[in-house]
């Protein structure tokens, strides 16, 4: 049986997601969401959390071209509001309305594309309920 790793060294943190370890820590420096523990011997660990906070932020800086300044601005502004309540869908139509109200948020076309897969998944879902109904 294999668990997943909780703590990530910057070695790690690096080759996953293909930058460089001067990037990691210039922007552990500049964005307070990263927070790597420090060890008693003063090396930094990562958490998954970590990790995929570095991911949002090379989504910013790199997919949608935005400087530091403005990826900090859009990262502290996720931070201040997060969503109030998670949605819940309780049938295959509510699921598709929230996905097309992600879909018009996102300017990313892979996230888009994806979106429409899964829409169609659930509208055939919704056509074998009706028909079977």
């Amino acid at each position: 049986m294999t668990t997943a790793k909780s703590i990530y060294s910057p070695r790690e943190v690096c080759d996953m997601l293909g930058i460089s370890k001067p990037t990691l820590r210039y922007w552990s420096s500049i964005f307070p969401q990263i927070n790597p523990k420090l060890t008693p011997s003063g090396h930094r660990r990562y958490t998954q959390k970590d990790i995929d906070t570095c991911r949002d932020i090379m989504f910013l800086l790199r997919d949608k071209g935005l400087s530091i300044e403005y990826a900090q601005k859009e990262m502290d502004r996720q931070r201040k509001y997060p969503p109030r309540q998670p949605r819940k869908c309780r049938n295959p139509e509510e699921a598709i309305a929230l996905l097309d109200e992600v879909r018009e948020a996102t300017e990313d076309p892979h996230m888009v594309s994806a979106i429409d897969s899964v829409i169609k998944y659930l509208n055939n879902l919704s056509d074998v309920e009706r028909s079977s109904n």
